[in-house]
């Protein structure tokens, strides 16, 4: 079958992979028809999320039709329309059955300290192969899938997988209630759901940050209020916005891959200026501190003459004897030249 599949940083390649196999009685395979890149995907691609191993079918957000079912899924069968959850759990744990199913103590071969498990992460995530290929093996098909009505077309069962969901957990996270005015910080496919997020959970005013005109666009065709952040400084405006009492809830969505300003008021200076006299402002020590002791080992000297640093127990042999295999000529050389430097009864000068 075709998949997609990582080969290392910036080398991504549609390739011939073996087909999955249901393993283990809890297993299912899927037919994928649809599936969507992630901006985790992105971390991927780009290196910010390591330890990928080379090979890997990339992916976790897909929809699709059982083919096979293990004896322990009893809940699908074949031809049955689905949407995949991008993480992996058992649904018997006690984490699961509270409901925090990203935290599934059994998913993780590592154990209940491995950490969440998803398709198509990095060894320290599962190890399993992703979304994005022709068909996929979906472990603990019995609470990985949810059935799909004929009436949600592929386009948007996708979103079910994992942009929605994010952005509404983003929304619950920041405690979006009635008449709250609400920031969302990126535009991207999680800020556009967080602000179908935040309205249904009665936000009365929602204000959208992002550097990008087509996303903004979009935003305001969701009758959100956007701010160009490579115009205006946000802050200020999102100030001057609220009549300077700001929002009541902030949802950030932008993740790993955070961007700058180019443009506009709030664009960073190219260089950071320098102090005036042209040094490092000096480390001045905490009131009720004790001060670092000096770096530099003790000095002495005679009488008007400056301070020369004076040997110290832990400062290691000195370069006379010569080093074991060193050349007599060169300990002379290396005398000769300290001498030329030196000068008075104050030594070197």
């Amino acid at each position: 079958m075709k998949a997609v599949v990582w080969r290392g940083v910036g080398d991504i390649r549609v390739e011939d992979v073996p087909e999955p196999k249901v393993q283990d009685p809890h297993d299912a395979v899927v037919r994928i028809t649809t599936a969507a890149i992630s901006g985790t995907d992105l971390h991927l691609v780009r290196g910010t999320l390591p330890g990928l191993r080379q090979g890997r079918v990339l992916g976790h957000e897909a929809v699709g039709v059982v083919e096979e079912t293990g004896s322990g899924v009893r809940n699908f069968r074949p031809g049955d329309r689905v949407v995949i959850s991008p993480t992996v759990a058992c649904g018997t744990c006690p984490t699961c059955r509270a409901g925090l199913y990203a935290q599934c103590d059994d998913a993780n071969p590592a154990g209940p300290h491995g950490g969440t498990v998803f398709f198509g992460g990095p060894e320290s995530a599962g190890g399993l192969d992703g979304l994005q290929a022709e068909y996929a093996r979906v472990p603990f098909a019995h609470t990985g899938l949810v059935a799909l009505p004929d009436s949600v077309d592929d386009g948007r069962a996708v979103l079910l997988s994992d942009t929605l969901p994010t952005a509404w957990f983003g929304a619950r996270l920041a405690g979006v209630s009635g008449g709250d005015t609400v920031a969302i910080l990126g535009a991207g496919p999680v800020g556009q759901c967080a602000v179908a997020a935040a309205r249904h959970l009665g936000a009365g005013r929602v204000i959208v940050v992002d550097g990008l005109t087509d996303r903004l666009a979009l935003a305001r065709a969701q009758h959100a209020e956007t701010v160009d952040f490579n115009s205006e400084d946000p802050v200020e405006k999102v100030r001057e916005m609220t009549g300077g009492a700001g929002v009541d809830r902030v949802i950030e969505a932008v993740g790993v891959d955070a961007e700058r300003p180019v443009l506009g008021p709030a664009r960073p200076p190219t260089r950071w200026p320098r102090p005036r006299n042209g040094r490092a402002a000096r480390r001045r020590t905490p009131p009720g501190a004790t001060a670092r002791p000096p770096s530099r080992a003790p000095t002495s000297a005679a009488p008007g003459c400056p301070a020369t640093p004076r040997a110290s127990p832990s400062a290691g042999p000195s370069r006379w004897p010569p080093r074991p295999g060193a050349s007599a000529s060169s300990a002379s050389t290396r005398r000769r030249r300290t001498a030329s430097r030196s000068a008075g009864p104050c030594g070197r000068t």
